[in-house]
């Protein structure tokens, strides 16, 4: 058997751990153990020539592979010379990889045949000292660099996750099943060929903070259409950071002119020249309610800096009917109104799904407005331009309030009025009979007054309350 001829790095490694491990493991197994002309092994499971600590390549069977462990004891996937290919080279099955505690280092720098083109996730032992997995990602091992998302992994859409400061080199390499990459605040560098080849990525937005996008950052990004820069970016480092994206219309910069013309390098990453630069952009605004998964976004300057969306939930039905939120937007204390237009998202409850979803604005005088919400997925989306109360529902609404406003007076007024007036009718009772025997109804005139006083009361305390519009 013979090692494949390596074309391109796709997975590296140093040699750390002992050989020693991987000879017991391979004493431990009832698999004889076979060599190449070279002395390359072949491991237990029959996928892998493995040399000391080194996965060199894989064997005809795994190469037919749609699963490979690596064996615990190695430590380094081999990278090879210029004329030789990447150990998984030609393993178009494959989609899962697990990685064991002792291997130490991954990297990827190229597109076309050298990537796994089937790979839908890769598992990190929990044992492994320097990485992570989380929902088949490859991290460092306190998730703040992500490291490889597996090029075939299910979904148009990715969030990296909140405490990730560093996309690393290739992370996102050739992932072209991905339209949309969502990067969080918190990331200050964007690595070499982070986004190379992702063809299918139409925009995408760089947060506040990030100070250095490297080289061939968003190389062959063919379909994107427009980016957002902010002017923390000081480094454009290296060359063709935005070579092949031919789509790019618009690039919003949050900075003045003169600041993008002090970008180191800016000069040599060549944009197309229907490219419009727009200066001084003002960042769109997203939030999210923790409690209800309640979401806002709208375009820059729409919502004051500083201010912070708040959720009150007025009505939580579990019966399917309706629920009800206070939906604004608090700044040093003070409730404030949008500029604009914003872009609600309200979690369609379980109860819910299925069904045909509506959502209503509660006005001042108590009517509703329909707010013609559609379904995106999990979410009834809507638009508005001020804050107020709002009614997800399955049931078509007039133009009077029914069940939040109802139901809600309803319950707070039995249950204040009842407990008052019962108290208080059985203490008085109760104190003026000194036998201690059961109180017996008054018949009299002072009685009918007690009574025609109670419902007076309890009348008197059903209102309907005020909504905010």
């Amino acid at each position: 058997m013979k090692v494949r001829k390596l074309s391109a790095i796709l997975l590296a490694g140093a040699l750390m751990a002992s050989p020693a491990i991987m000879s017991t493991a391979m004493a431990e197994s009832s698999q004889t153990v076979e060599k190449d002309e070279k002395g390359n092994v072949i491991d237990p499971s029959g996928n892998l020539y493995i040399e000391g600590t080194e996965v060199k390549s894989v064997t005809k069977k795994g190469r037919e592979a749609t699963e490979i462990v690596i064996p615990e004891g190695v430590t380094e996937i081999y990278a090879g010379a210029p004329d030789l290919d990447p150990a998984f080279h030609d393993c178009t099955k494959l989609e899962k990889l697990t990685i064991p505690s002792t291997l130490n280092y991954i990297t990827r720098f190229n597109v076309g045949s050298d990537l796994i083109p089937s790979l839908k996730s890769v598992t990190v032992s929990e044992n492994n000292e320097t990485y992570s997995s989380v929902d088949g990602v490859v991290f460092n091992k306190d998730k703040t660099s992500i490291v490889l998302y597996p090029w075939a992994k299910e979904g148009s859409t990715y969030t990296i996750p909140d405490g990730v400061t560093r996309i690393g080199p290739g992370a996102f390499y050739g992932c072209e099943n991905l339209t949309s990459i969502i990067i969080p605040d918190g990331v200050t560098s964007i690595e070499s060929s982070a986004f190379y080849g992702c063809k299918n990525l139409t925009s995408i937005i760089i947060p506040d903070g990030v100070t250095s996008i490297r080289y061939c950052a968003f190389y062959g990004c063919e379909n994107l259409t427009s980016i957002i820069i902010p002017n923390t970016v000081t480094e454009l480092l290296g060359e063709e950071v935005f070579v092949g994206c031919t789509s790019l219309k618009d690039v919003y910069y949050t900075g003045s002119e003169e600041q993008w013309a002090k970008i180191e390098n800016i000069a040599k990453n060549e944009l197309p020249e229907t490219t419009v630069i727009h200066y001084n952009y003002s960042l769109p605004s997203e939030f999210t309610d923790s409690a209800t998964g309640i979401e806002a976004s709208a375009d820059g300057g729409v919502i004051e800096d500083g201010a912070k969306l708040t959720v009150t939930v007025v009505s939580d039905k579990t019966d399917a009917k309706s629920s009800t939120f206070e939906i604004s937007f608090v700044k040093d204390g003070k409730e404030i109104e949008p500029k604009g237009t914003v872009t609600i998202k309200i979690p369609v409850p379980a109860a819910m799904k299925g069904a045909t979803v509506y959502v209503y604005r509660i006005e001042e005088d108590g009517t509703y407005t329909d707010m013609n919400a559609t379904v995106e997925g999990d979410y009834a989306v809507f638009e508005a331009d001020h804050f107020s109360e709002y009614v997800i529902t399955t049931e078509k609404q007039g133009d009077k309030p029914t069940d939040s406003t109802t139901d809600s007076t309803t319950d707070s007024t039995t249950d204040s009025t009842t407990d008052s007036t019962t108290d208080s009718t059985t203490d008085s009772t109760t104190g003026s009979n000194s036998s201690g025997s059961a109180a017996t109804p008054n018949t009299g005139a002072a009685g009918l007054s007690l009574t025609l006083g109670v419902i007076a009361l309890a009348g008197a305390a059903v209102v309907v309350s005020k909504k905010k519009s």
